[in-house]
């Protein structure tokens, strides 16, 4: 996720974990030099709560309006010497057949977007990002889940994170993963089975 520094103490940051009748999770890919697949969203503005964020991130990068339902996860990042980051992420309406036909990726930002089941769109995602989806997709009502990662203290042995890992330890505080709430409204009759992967030249550059 792009973020900058807006001066002492953490950088903020909101995302949007949107799905569709068939619960998959939407995906987006960003231009730049980090070319990963990861969640829609940005940075907090100075005006911005961090739901109106995440709302307004996912408009500007996929040409649609969806609201914001259950705030997901917390995810507080610490970094030694620099400001860390901490991150809201929200589950959003659910995506009914005119959200799907009426996404249009903003050229300048997103390059490619998808609809991935919860363990393939988890594979995909980095591994911090994919700590925040709740899983697996199922009827239920979550409760807010909140994730801590701090930094691994100079002379921590590799035992002490977990096996096969490297950089940072995995988050201090991380509560079990919870499933996302059946409480959207009923998607339309005709929702596309399968949805493009690629922008498939629309853009939505104003």
């Amino acid at each position: 996720m792009n973020t900058t520094d807006p001066g002492p103490g953490h950088v903020l940051t909101a995302a949007m974990v949107l799905t569709d009748v068939r619960r998959r999770v939407l995906l987006v890919r960003r231009l730049g030099r980090d070319q990963s697949w990861t969640l829609p969203g940005g940075i907090v503005g100075p005006e911005d709560s961090p739901g109106e964020a995440a709302q307004r991130q996912v408009a500007r990068q996929l040409g649609i309006r969806v609201e914001p339902v259950t705030l997901l996860t917390v995810h507080c990042i610490r970094r030694h010497g620099q400001p860390g980051q901490l991150a809201f992420t929200f589950l959003g309406v659910q995506l009914a057949a005119r959200h799907l036909t009426a996404i249009t990726p903003r050229r300048r930002l997103i390059s490619a977007w998808c609809l991935e089941e919860h363990g393939r769109a988890c594979a995909l995602l980095p591994e911090h990002i994919a700590d925040r989806i709740p899983g697996p997709i199922r009827p239920g009502v979550p409760s807010t889940a909140y994730l801590e990662t701090i930094p691994r203290r100079p002379g921590v042995s590799s035992r002490d994170s977990a096996p096969g890992r490297t950089g940072p330890a995995r988050p201090q505080t991380h509560h079990p993963a919870r499933p996302l709430p059946d409480r959207h409204p009923a998607p339309a009759p005709n929702a596309p089975a399968t949805i493009r992967s690629y922008c498939e030249g629309k853009s939505n550059d104003q």
